[in-house]
């Protein structure tokens, strides 16, 4: 029996996520399901696709052909799909990928993919979570075709719209951290942080932070995943220097407490980002710009911590850098 459509699909998207568990999530299919198609896949062909490891899967070097291979398949497959429906005049769904940090996707995930789809011109919303140089990875090797993420404006061969200017907070369990008000950036750091993972845009910021003031920065932990990150500060086990948005939900039921950095505060900007080189045809036209205000209203609905740029608006686009400046 020839290798499926639906088995390309469950291939690319594990090579892509990395991981058999997230892929079917993406897939919205059992784990078991997905193994066992990778698996009837390698019987057919004779050789192992993928190499296990301790963080996932990646693909062995007859794998990462046959990716590249299925991606063009799957490619020219959606052409076609739309093709068809081009001539019978209907307007097919665009499917599109978008990437981001779990604490941006937290905010934005569920209301970018509902007002994606209310669009006349039919978008499918995907969003994937991921650390922000992961996800420039894929936005360049085309496994996304969008990125919203902190610090883009290096990234090159990127058409960048900066969105806004994020403060970090100071959180906490209560009775942990002080109620309210403003925290200095060296009681901050001085505080028992966890962090989500050292490749994580709070770890960067806090140690650039300790490091241009001299600072000792005191991290008792860092985890991997976000749930046990968070679990962490709502037992009173450890404090994060943190973008509000991971802890949004949290502190409006209670559960922490947040404080504002001082002295100075630590900040990052938030951009939308698509490659250079991308097809006009692949992303509606104006979709960028109705991503990019839908982002930033969601955050302005949050509170005092973040500031838009050029008169609340996130315009206009920054010019792509070039190859080697970055």
């Amino acid at each position: 029996m020839a290798l499926t459509l639906r088995q390309l699909q469950y291939f690319v998207t594990i090579v892509e996520m990395g991981n058999i568990t997230h892929a079917a999530e993406r897939l919205h299919v059992a784990p078991t399901a997905v193994s066992l198609q990778v698996k009837a896949m390698e019987d057919r062909l004779g050789v192992a696709l993928l190499e296990r490891h301790s963080r996932g899967v990646s693909a062995t070097a007859a794998g990462r052909d046959l990716f590249d291979r299925a991606r063009r398949i799957l490619e020219l497959v959606d052409e076609a799909e739309r093709a068809a429906a081009a001539a019978a005049g209907v307007q097919p769904v665009r499917q599109l990928r978008v990437g981001a940090p779990p604490a941006v996707a937290r905010v934005i995930g569920v209301e970018a993919i509902l007002a994606a789809a209310a669009r006349k011109d039919r978008v499918a919303l995907q969003v994937t979570e991921g650390w922000t140089t992961e996800l420039v990875d894929k936005l360049q090797s085309r496994e996304v075709d969008l990125v919203i993420g902190y610090g883009l404006e290096s990234a090159a061969g990127l058409r960048v719209i900066g969105l806004f200017e994020e403060r970090f907070v100071f959180a906490a369990a209560p009775g942990v951290g002080p109620l309210g008000g403003t925290i200095r950036i060296d009681e901050a750091l001085a505080g028992n942080l966890v962090f989500y993972g050292e490749r994580s845009i709070s770890w960067r910021q806090a140690q650039t932070a300790a490091r241009e003031l001299g600072l000792a920065m005191r991290a008792v932990r860092e985890v991997e995943s976000i749930d046990v990150w968070r679990k962490f500060l709502l037992r009173g086990l450890g404090t994060a220097i943190t973008p509000f948005g991971a802890v949004a939900e949290e502190f409006r039921r209670g559960e922490l407490v947040v404080q504002e950095i001082e002295g100075p505060p630590i900040h990052v900007r938030l951009s939308l980002a698509t490659r250079d080189d991308a097809d006009p045809a692949a992303i509606p036209p104006g979709f960028l710009e109705f991503l990019a205000e839908l982002v930033v209203r969601a955050y302005q609905r949050m509170g005092p911590y973040y500031r838009p740029f050029a008169g609340r608006r996130p315009f206009p686009v920054a010019p792509p850098v070039a190859p080697g400046t970055g």
